[in-house]
This record gives C-alpha cells, structure tokens and sequence, in this order.
C-alpha cells in the first residue's frame, strides 16, 4: 500500500521498496500487494493477497461448490474415504470413512447449529499404495557421496529387488488422496 523506493547513502535509488503502511521492505511487485484493503473494504487476512479471511472463505466455499457440480456422481464402493469440508468433522480434516461417519456429523453440526444445510455431496477419493522404490533408494544412497560411486551390481540389486517385493507385499502404506472428478451422493436434501 502506497510503497516507496529506498535510496542509497549516495540518494540513488536501491531498487528495494518499503510499503507504506507496515514499513516492510520488499520487492516492487510485492511492496505494490503488501497491506491492501479486501474489496469489501475489510483489512486483509494476509500482507500480500488483498482479501480479508470471510472473502477468502466464500471464494474457497464457491471454488468447491464448482467442482462438486462438475464431478461425477459414483456410488461409494465400501472402501474409499469420502471427504467434505463442508461439515464439521471436529478432528478428521474432513475425511470420513464412510457415508454413516458424514451422517453422524451432519447430525451433530445440525445439533449445534439449526441453520446448518450440508451438503448433498461429498468428494470421492482414490486409494494409492505405496512401498520401497528400490532405484529411487539407491539413487538417494548415491546422491549422500562426493564422488561418482559405481552403481551395485545386477545381481546384488535383482536380489535386493526380491527382499523389497516381499517387504512391500506385506508392508506397503494404503493412504486415499482426494479425488476431485468424483462425488459421492449422501443425502437427497441439501
């Protein structure tokens, strides 16, 4: 907000500038951001985006209405976690198990707020398995050196390779990431 250049001791411009109102010294294009006013006329939650926290909600809450409506509707396979940040979920961070775990907290912020309307929708998620990447390992192991170590032989790897599968066949981390094209219908009423 209303940024000014610093100068050198010899009065030439430092190319570094200051924003007017905190006094923080930045970048042209920065110091130009810093302090602005939301255009609802609210200050800003954060120096360099000019919105204020209620303003950043709303966009965020529309920016998810959007993609709920361009998702495509799938039925809950019995497996993947569902996610809305729609309903509180006190400390899931929105992720639930399954559809009666969305219900039970629908039910509770209805409890806690007469007004509340969830969602008829929440998004589905897509199931990743994750175990030892044997390469990236190696990579990683010869990376740590200040030479150019030769790799390990074929043999040694092949044999590793066949631990690392057996690790992985019974070792592997089942995590969900959330999938953003697909919805999960949860109540007829929204």
């Amino acid at each position: 907000m209303n940024p000014f250049e610093l100068l050198k001791p010899d009065g030439q411009p430092a190319g570094v500038f200051c924003c007017g109102k905190c006094r923080t010294v930045l970048a042209k294009d920065l110091a130009d951001k810093c302090c602005q006013l939301c255009e609802c006329g609210a200050e800003s939650w954060n120096r360099f985006q000019a919105e204020c926290e209620t303003c950043s909600r709303k966009r965020q809450a529309d920016h998810m209405c959007e993609r709920l409506e361009k998702a495509t509707e799938i039925e809950w396979d019995g497996e993947m976690m569902l996610l809305s940040e729609d309903i509180p979920s006190g400390c899931r961070d929105g992720w639930f198990d399954n559809p009666e775990h969305v219900l039970d907290s629908i039910e509770e912020a209805r409890q806690d707020d007469l007004s509340f309307r969830p969602p008829q929708f929440v998004f589905a998620s897509t199931k990743r398995v994750k175990g030892l990447d044997l390469d990236r390992a190696i990579e990683d192991m010869m990376d740590d050196t200040h030479e150019e170590p030769p790799w390990p032989s074929e043999s040694s790897v092949e044999t590793l390779q066949k631990h690392v599968d057996e690790f992985n066949a019974s070792e592997s981390i089942t995590y969900f990431e959330p999938d953003y094209s697909r919805k999960v219908r949860i109540s007829e009423d929204g």
